[in-house]
């Protein structure tokens, strides 16, 4: 096998076995191997590697993993891929032994009850794989330290179905042996001490069986706490008797007890539309069946409309054979916005009476009930099921205490003080959304219409309660395109209103989480508010400190208390997501109850954007053309943190991008002159927005700041406006509509006198022309605009100029020329540190040296542009720096390492996702499976770059084209 898991993480590469030390790749690894042939999301391979806590440059370190990962696979390397939605490894099962060990562990069982030497022999084979503590070697962050204790688990399970099979067998001798020694590691395992009782009386020892009775006693009063359980003591009964070993577990029930009541069968249906949540069942099961160690809890937490109960209850139906004794419910109601949660002793007053003990005997005590009713499950195998679960307090005096019962529990809260197994649930993938609509409103409807299906689910947040009254109105209109349903969602006044249907509306279950919210902790309540008002996704600390006016230790709490209540969610330190149906209620709320308060918390955390933005874009370039009056900001919120560095000022634009624009937008029409905070961050962000390839939020941006300009005669904003909507048309190869603009703001320019702003509109028409392939055109425009520039003495601008001249000489295949303007160009943008446009040049002249054959330079300049495009967050220069090196390390013969340079591009090419960039990685991907000599897949990688290349907008770079040796646009 080529992947070993079941010990020792191990990996077979080209040159040999390799097992895992402790370093972040082989996390990254075991990870995968885990999850074989499954998309594992970025945030929680982040999360695994770093336990939580990754650093701001962890996204650029999870590509240097995967570079390394890649290396490791060897002639494998094409299982690994990486794109927008994370990581994936497909391995074949018989690759992986954790895959073969499942396979033989279920044929097994299969076997067992009507061919226990089939059995046996699947049983001894998955054994046989183990070579030690699972997963050992990379450290474990939460996902691999549950796997670890699920695989073991398992591996126990499998030993004592083995044993089953061999004393089915009458192999008793051999089984006593085995479980000898399996007790001396486990010995809580009562299963195992009943085959061991079973196997040494059945060989005519009954003094050995009595001894290992003693021996099981003692084990459990240590470890546990407890007596053994009923089916050791009735065996120790038939032991001392001397009698036949009894029939199975009921059969003796049966026999010995006369006339015993029916056992309570309390479970609600299941729900028969269901999807996904095999994790999650796997966990559950995994947990039930430990139920012969001891009492077993699980509590089930997450949002409200998660589908929580749909999932327990399907995990108990499934398991109920194992709790012949009964299975009990209760509908809690901690979460009903209509009655009161249901008291403990009202609760533990139905299970008495379900379990025969008479009304006359039911105290209303609850101490001295909760006393009863574990009395009476001491001797039983039940499954309780707490649904809707209010806090700890309601749930704990319904707990058994002694083994062979398990209790599951659902809530929005965790229950920290129980001692429970804690599972979260989150919303489904949007596959297993858009399945679960299929089942509600017709599969050949919703597969008509993918792409409107995919929209209903992502505005419903993937929330099963969501998509269940998406497909309720489906499938109450069978006219209805579901096109029709997905636009009236768009409306984010009217989403609320759509998402109700009979009795299910997604807003009565957001009111329950807020009203339990609002009486426990009104600072939250507050928060959660604010923050919808401002139309925040992404939440921080710092953003809720302004909104709140208070110091962030407080929001901080407040975000706590939201989080808790399953109202945001944590995406790693002083990070929160709410999800849009939760904004979208926040921000109802905030219109009834916050009015004047809620305008001046909005101008607080405005001027916390701007002021931070400034300062986060002066670590990225200092342009004094960026400078803002920022007459209305709030002056005790507009103190910027300081940054480290540049990476940490582009993470933290990273992490509020969203919630800048969203604000801008949100204020854009009101009358004060907080209005101007989507002018003032057009002009801040021009620089990261577009090098980061964010040009739809640029261009969201920048038609909000059109339209505030022009309604407070901001003329020079609304240059730089027209100008960032025609760079967002260029994007798009929809050159005639940028011209237009472009030409409408050089009228403006004109006619009030601003010199910076035609400049910069001649040096757009100048970029304009360069990407129509009218270089002419487009070095007369560039004279024009640099004569300007050098009267201003604006060295930033010009050093753009001298890039961009340099890409025009280097397109005609004037490389000298090429390289000496844009070594220019580098030495002054160093000299006014402008990072951004610095990483750029430096990608440029990685690909200029390449074609001059100059290898060693192009890698020195190619190293650093990578290096400096990742901590300043230019996703264009670190793909044409990663390009170039790729070629020139194709030229030098260097093919593996030229194949992880194509494979980091085409991931930093997936964010965000550019096809004219992925198509070009692509094809870079081809040429080096080419020269390694595998036809087949460069084909395959060469057409699939040929697809992109058609379908994109995107206007082409024929500097790369060119290096890459892709036929003209032409010949395409």
């Amino acid at each position: 096998m080529d992947f070993r898991v079941l010990g020792p993480v191990t990996v077979r590469t080209d040159s040999g076995e390799r097992v895992a030390s402790g370093g972040k790749l082989w996390t990254f690894a075991a990870l995968l191997l885990v999850h074989p042939g499954e998309t594992v999301a970025r945030e929680r391979v982040i999360t695994e590697i770093w336990n939580g806590t990754p650093p701001p440059s962890a996204g650029a370190n999870l590509r240097t993993y995967a570079m390394g990962l890649r290396r490791l696979l060897g002639s494998r390397a094409g299982r690994f891929t990486g794109h927008p939605a994370g990581y994936r490894l497909d391995v074949e099962p018989v690759d992986v032994d954790l895959c073969v060990f499942e396979r033989h562990a279920a044929a097994g069982r299969a076997a067992l009850p009507g061919d226990p030497a089939t059995a046996a022999e699947h049983f001894g084979r998955a054994l046989g794989l183990w070579r030690g503590a699972p997963l050992a070697g990379p450290r474990h962050g939460p996902v691999l330290a549950m796997t670890a204790e699920i695989l073991d688990e398992q591996r126990l399970n499998v030993g004592e179905d083995r044993f089953a099979a061999l004393l089915d067998l009458g192999r008793y001798e051999e089984a006593a042996g085995g479980l000898r020694r399996h007790l001396a590691g486990h010995p809580l395992r009562e299963r195992a001490w009943v085959q061991l009782m079973t196997a040494l009386y059945r060989q005519g020892d009954p003094a050995a069986a009595l001894a290992a009775y003693a021996d099981a006693r003692a084990a459990l009063a240590d470890g546990l706490g407890i007596d053994p359980g009923e089916e050791l003591r009735a065996l120790q009964q038939v032991v001392l008797r001397r009698d036949a070993l009894p029939p199975p577990r009921r059969a003796l029930i049966t026999a010995t007890v006369a006339a015993e009541p029916a056992a309570p069968r309390q479970l609600p249906r299941v729900t028969p539309f269901f999807v996904g949540r095999a994790a999650e069942l796997a966990a559950i099961r995994s947990a039930l069946e430990a139920v012969p160690d001891g009492p077993v809890a699980v509590a089930v937490h997450g949002p409200g409309g998660v589908g929580k109960s749909a999932l327990v209850l399907r995990a108990a139906h499934a398991a109920a054979a194992r709790f012949p004794d009964g299975q009990l419910y209760a509908d809690l109601r901690g979460t009903s916005l209509t009655s009161a949660p249901v008291p403990a002793t009202t609760v533990l007053a139905r299970f008495l009476r379900a379990l025969d003990v008479p009304s006359a005997e039911i105290s209303g005590d609850p101490d001295e009930d909760a006393a009863r009713l574990r009395s009476v499950l001491a001797d039983r195998r039940v499954l309780v099921v707490l649904d809707n679960a209010a806090g700890a307090e309601q749930v704990t005096p319904l707990l058994p205490a002694t083994a062979g019962c398990a209790v599951l529990i659902t809530g929005r809260r965790p229950l920290d003080p129980l001692d429970a197994i804690v599972l979260p649930v989150n919303p489904l993938s949007e596959a297993e959304a858009v399945r679960l609509l299929a089942e509600l409103a017709g599969t050949e409807r919703i597969d008509a219409e993918p792409e409107a299906a995919a929209r209903v689910v992502r505005h419903g947040d993937r929330l099963p309660l969501a998509v269940r009254v998406a497909g309720a109105r489906l499938a109450a209109r069978p006219e209805w395109p579901v096109a029709m349903l997905a636009d009236r969602l768009d409306d984010d006044a009217a989403r609320l209103d759509e998402l109700r249907h009979g009795d299910l509306a997604v807003r009565t279950c957001l009111r329950v989480g807020y009203r339990d919210l609002a009486a426990a902790d009104p600072v939250a309540a507050r928060a959660l508010r604010l923050a919808g008002a401002a139309g925040l996704s992404h939440v921080r600390a710092q953003a809720v400190a302004a909104l709140l006016d208070d110091v962030p230790r407080v929001a901080r709490d407040a975000l706590d208390r939201l989080a808790d209540a399953q109202l945001v969610h944590a995406e790693g330190p002083d990070s929160y997501r709410m999800h849009d149906l939760v904004r979208l209620f926040a921000a109802e709320l905030a219109s009834a109850e916050d009015g004047g308060d809620g305008d001046a918390a909005l101008r607080r955390l405005a001027s916390h954007y701007l002021g931070t933005a400034r300062e986060a874009a002066r670590c990225l370039r200092d342009d004094p053309v960026a400078e803002i009056a920022g007459d209305w900001l709030e002056p005790d919120w507009a103190v910027p943190p300081p940054f480290a560095g540049p990476s940490e000022a582009v993470a933290w634009l990273e992490a509020e991008r969203d919630g800048m624009v969203a604000l801008a937008r949100r204020l854009a029409d009101t009358p004060d002159r907080s209005a101007r905070l989507a002018i003032d961050l057009m002009w801040v962000l021009q620089s990261y927005l577009p090098r980061g390839g964010h040009w739809s939020d640029y261009a969201l941006l920048a038609e909000q700041a059109r339209r505030v300009a022009d309604r407070l005669g901001d003329r020079r904003g609304e240059i730089l406006a027209w100008t960032i909507l025609s760079g967002a048309d260029q994007q798009a190869s929809r050159f005639d509509a940028a011209a237009e603009k472009l030409n409408r703001a050089l009228g403006l320019a004109q006619r009030t006198g601003s010199p910076t702003g035609e400049a910069s509109v001649l040096s757009h028409l100048g970029h304009l022309y360069q990407l129509r392939g009218d270089d002419e055109r487009a070095l007369t425009y560039y004279a024009r605009a640099l004569s300007r520039y050098e009267l201003m003495k604006l060295p930033l601008q010009r050093g753009l100029l001298l890039h961009n001249i340099g890409e025009i000489h280097l397109a005609r295949g004037d490389a000298e020329e090429a390289v000496a303007l844009l070594d220019a160009a580098l030495r002054l943008q160093r000299g006014c540190r402008d990072r951004l446009g610095a990483a750029l040049t430096l990608a440029m002249l990685t690909v200029a040296y390449c074609e001059l054959d100059r290898h060693d330079a192009a890698q020195a300049n190619g190293t650093e542009a990578v290096r400096l495009a990742a901590e300043t967050g230019h996703r264009q220069a670190e793909w044409l720096a990663l390009l170039g090196r790729a070629e020139s390390l194709l030229r030098l013969g260097r093919v593996e390492e030229s194949r992880e340079a194509a494979n980091t591009a085409l991931e930093v090419a997936a964010r965000p996702a550019d096809d004219y960039r992925r198509a070009l990685a692509t094809y870079a991907l081809a040429r080096a499976a080419d020269a390694l000599g595998r036809v087949t897949e460069a084909r395959t990688l060469w057409d699939r770059a040929t697809a992109l290349r058609a379908t994109t907008r995107t206007p082409p770079l024929p500097v790369l084209e060119r290096l890459l040796h892709l036929p003209t646009a032409s010949a395409r």
